[in-house]
Protein backbone atom coordinates (compact mmCIF):
# COMPACT_ATOMS: atom_id res chain seq x y z
CA UNK A 1 0.00 0.00 0.00
CA UNK A 2 1.43 3.21 -0.93
CA UNK A 3 -1.28 5.35 1.43
CA UNK A 4 -4.17 3.97 3.61
CA UNK A 5 -5.53 3.75 -0.05
CA UNK A 6 -9.06 5.39 1.11
CA UNK A 7 -8.42 8.72 -0.93
CA UNK A 8 -11.96 9.09 -2.28
CA UNK A 9 -13.71 8.17 0.22
CA UNK A 10 -13.50 9.26 4.40
CA UNK A 11 -12.18 6.74 6.90
CA UNK A 12 -15.05 5.09 8.27
CA UNK A 13 -15.79 6.46 12.67
CA UNK A 14 -14.29 3.60 14.36
CA UNK A 15 -10.98 3.61 12.13
CA UNK A 16 -8.51 4.77 14.88
CA UNK A 17 -5.07 3.19 13.90
CA UNK A 18 -2.56 0.89 11.91
CA UNK A 19 -4.11 -2.30 14.13
CA UNK A 20 -7.29 -1.55 12.56
CA UNK A 21 -5.49 -1.22 9.09
CA UNK A 22 -4.26 -4.37 9.19
CA UNK A 23 -7.38 -6.22 10.21
CA UNK A 24 -9.09 -4.67 7.09
CA UNK A 25 -6.23 -5.71 4.80
CA UNK A 26 -6.39 -9.44 6.32
CA UNK A 27 -10.47 -9.26 5.54
CA UNK A 28 -10.18 -8.02 2.10
CA UNK A 29 -6.99 -10.90 1.32
CA UNK A 30 -9.30 -13.18 2.22
CA UNK A 31 -12.54 -12.40 0.21
CA UNK A 32 -9.78 -12.00 -2.71
CA UNK A 33 -8.83 -15.79 -1.27
CA UNK A 34 -4.93 -14.67 -1.05
CA UNK A 35 -3.59 -17.14 1.15
CA UNK A 36 -0.19 -15.88 0.77
CA UNK A 37 0.84 -12.54 -0.76
CA UNK A 38 3.97 -10.66 -1.74
CA UNK A 39 3.33 -6.97 0.31
CA UNK A 40 4.98 -3.99 -0.91
CA UNK A 41 4.85 -0.94 0.79
CA UNK A 42 5.93 2.82 0.26
CA UNK A 43 6.85 5.20 2.81
CA UNK A 44 3.58 5.65 5.59
CA UNK A 45 2.62 2.41 3.77
CA UNK A 46 5.39 0.72 4.50
CA UNK A 47 4.22 1.45 8.13
CA UNK A 48 1.17 -0.28 7.20
CA UNK A 49 2.85 -3.17 5.60
CA UNK A 50 5.42 -3.68 8.61
CA UNK A 51 2.42 -3.62 10.84
CA UNK A 52 0.30 -5.96 8.86
CA UNK A 53 3.37 -8.43 8.53
CA UNK A 54 3.94 -8.27 11.95
CA UNK A 55 0.24 -9.40 13.22
CA UNK A 56 -0.15 -12.06 10.00
CA UNK A 57 3.66 -13.03 9.32
CA UNK A 58 2.01 -16.05 7.83
CA UNK A 59 0.39 -14.60 4.93
CA UNK A 60 3.58 -13.20 3.76
CA UNK A 61 5.74 -14.47 1.11
CA UNK A 62 8.19 -11.67 1.22
CA UNK A 63 7.87 -7.95 2.26
CA UNK A 64 9.38 -5.05 0.68
CA UNK A 65 9.20 -1.55 1.76
CA UNK A 66 10.45 1.22 -0.02
CA UNK A 67 11.70 4.46 2.32
CA UNK A 68 9.34 3.48 4.74
CA UNK A 69 8.51 5.32 8.03
CA UNK A 70 7.20 4.18 11.70
CA UNK A 71 10.62 3.17 13.98
CA UNK A 72 11.55 5.19 16.45
CA UNK A 73 15.16 7.38 15.73
CA UNK A 74 15.97 8.77 18.89
CA UNK A 75 18.84 11.03 17.60
CA UNK A 76 17.25 12.06 14.23
CA UNK A 77 13.33 11.70 14.00
CA UNK A 78 13.14 13.53 10.95
CA UNK A 79 11.10 16.70 9.71
CA UNK A 80 7.64 17.55 10.50
CA UNK A 81 5.55 16.82 7.36
CA UNK A 82 2.51 18.68 8.71
CA UNK A 83 4.18 21.68 9.88
CA UNK A 84 5.39 21.93 6.17
CA UNK A 85 3.89 24.44 3.35
CA UNK A 86 2.83 22.90 -0.13
CA UNK A 87 6.12 23.44 -1.94
CA UNK A 88 8.62 23.18 1.50
CA UNK A 89 7.21 19.29 0.88
CA UNK A 90 7.15 18.68 -2.34
CA UNK A 91 11.04 20.53 -2.37
CA UNK A 92 11.88 17.84 0.32
CA UNK A 93 10.18 14.73 -1.51
CA UNK A 94 11.89 15.62 -4.90
CA UNK A 95 15.72 15.59 -5.49
CA UNK A 96 14.93 15.86 -9.15
CA UNK A 97 13.32 19.06 -9.51
CA UNK A 98 12.31 18.66 -12.81
CA UNK A 99 10.52 15.67 -12.00
CA UNK A 100 8.93 17.94 -9.22
CA UNK A 101 8.01 20.11 -11.54
CA UNK A 102 6.30 17.83 -14.13
CA UNK A 103 4.16 15.83 -10.89
CA UNK A 104 2.90 19.55 -9.87
CA UNK A 105 1.81 20.33 -13.26
CA UNK A 106 -1.96 20.48 -12.53
CA UNK A 107 -1.89 20.80 -8.58
CA UNK A 108 -4.08 23.77 -9.03
CA UNK A 109 -7.01 21.63 -9.93
CA UNK A 110 -9.60 22.13 -7.59
CA UNK A 111 -10.78 17.98 -7.41
CA UNK A 112 -6.82 17.33 -7.26
CA UNK A 113 -7.47 19.68 -3.97
CA UNK A 114 -9.95 17.83 -2.80
CA UNK A 115 -7.80 14.71 -3.16
CA UNK A 116 -5.06 15.56 -1.77
CA UNK A 117 -6.61 16.96 1.39
CA UNK A 118 -8.31 13.71 2.06
CA UNK A 119 -4.76 11.88 1.89
CA UNK A 120 -3.30 14.27 4.37
CA UNK A 121 -6.01 13.43 6.83
CA UNK A 122 -5.88 10.31 6.57
CA UNK A 123 -2.08 10.41 7.15
CA UNK A 124 -2.40 12.79 10.19
CA UNK A 125 -5.27 10.23 11.49
CA UNK A 126 -3.05 7.51 11.52
CA UNK A 127 0.31 8.83 12.36
CA UNK A 128 -0.64 12.69 13.97
CA UNK A 129 0.87 10.96 17.05
CA UNK A 130 3.17 9.40 17.82
CA UNK A 131 5.27 9.34 14.54
CA UNK A 132 6.62 5.62 15.43
CA UNK A 133 5.65 2.61 17.01
CA UNK A 134 7.86 1.09 19.65
CA UNK A 135 6.26 -2.32 19.91
CA UNK A 136 6.66 -2.54 15.62
CA UNK A 137 10.62 -3.26 15.81
CA UNK A 138 9.93 -6.25 18.60
CA UNK A 139 6.91 -7.46 16.68
CA UNK A 140 8.82 -7.35 13.18
CA UNK A 141 11.23 -10.56 14.69
CA UNK A 142 8.11 -12.93 14.25
CA UNK A 143 8.94 -12.85 10.61
CA UNK A 144 10.50 -15.51 8.79
CA UNK A 145 9.66 -14.17 4.88
CA UNK A 146 12.68 -13.24 2.67
CA UNK A 147 12.60 -9.13 3.44
CA UNK A 148 13.54 -5.87 1.31
CA UNK A 149 14.33 -2.24 2.29
CA UNK A 150 14.62 0.02 -0.40
CA UNK A 151 16.47 3.83 0.80
CA UNK A 152 16.78 6.88 -1.45
CA UNK A 153 20.35 8.38 -1.74
CA UNK A 154 19.13 11.56 -0.40
CA UNK A 155 16.37 11.90 1.39
CA UNK A 156 14.94 15.09 2.65
CA UNK A 157 11.76 14.26 4.46
CA UNK A 158 12.61 11.25 6.58
CA UNK A 159 16.19 10.16 7.73
CA UNK A 160 18.02 7.57 5.61
CA UNK A 161 18.45 5.90 9.03
CA UNK A 162 15.19 5.14 8.79
CA UNK A 163 15.56 2.55 6.20
CA UNK A 164 18.65 1.20 7.55
CA UNK A 165 16.99 0.61 11.14
CA UNK A 166 14.40 -1.31 9.36
CA UNK A 167 17.09 -3.00 7.76
CA UNK A 168 18.74 -3.94 10.61
CA UNK A 169 15.49 -4.83 12.53
CA UNK A 170 13.98 -7.08 9.77
CA UNK A 171 15.25 -10.82 9.65
CA UNK A 172 16.49 -12.50 6.63
CA UNK A 173 16.68 -8.47 5.06
CA UNK A 174 18.40 -7.04 1.71
CA UNK A 175 19.21 -3.05 1.77
CA UNK A 176 19.65 -1.73 -1.92
CA UNK A 177 19.52 2.12 -2.58
CA UNK A 178 18.51 3.66 -5.84
CA UNK A 179 21.15 6.08 -6.98
CA UNK A 180 20.26 10.14 -7.72
CA UNK A 181 16.78 9.25 -5.77
CA UNK A 182 14.93 11.72 -3.01
CA UNK A 183 11.69 10.33 -0.99
CA UNK A 184 9.84 9.90 -4.26
CA UNK A 185 12.31 7.41 -5.63
CA UNK A 186 8.78 6.40 -7.13
CA UNK A 187 8.67 8.83 -9.30
CA UNK A 188 12.34 9.83 -10.05
CA UNK A 189 13.83 6.52 -10.44
CA UNK A 190 10.42 3.79 -11.09
CA UNK A 191 11.90 1.89 -13.57
CA UNK A 192 15.06 1.22 -11.58
CA UNK A 193 12.64 1.19 -8.25
CA UNK A 194 10.39 -1.60 -10.22
CA UNK A 195 13.58 -3.78 -11.09
CA UNK A 196 14.91 -4.03 -7.74
CA UNK A 197 11.57 -4.99 -6.38
CA UNK A 198 10.34 -7.67 -9.07
CA UNK A 199 13.84 -9.22 -9.15
CA UNK A 200 13.32 -9.82 -4.99
CA UNK A 201 10.16 -10.86 -5.83
CA UNK A 202 11.04 -13.71 -8.24
CA UNK A 203 14.07 -14.19 -6.06
CA UNK A 204 11.61 -14.81 -2.98
CA UNK A 205 9.17 -17.21 -4.78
Amino acid sequence: PESPGFGETPMPPWFRDFSDLSILYDQLFEQLGLDQIHLIGYSMGGWAAAEFASYYPRRLKSLSLVVPIGLRLEDNPGVDLFQLSPQQLMDRLFNDKKVMAEFMEGMDDFDEGIHLYSEMSAAARLIWAPRYNLALERRLQRLTCPTLVVRAEDDHLVPNQMAEKFATTLPNNRLVMIPETGHELCLERPAELARELADFIKEAS
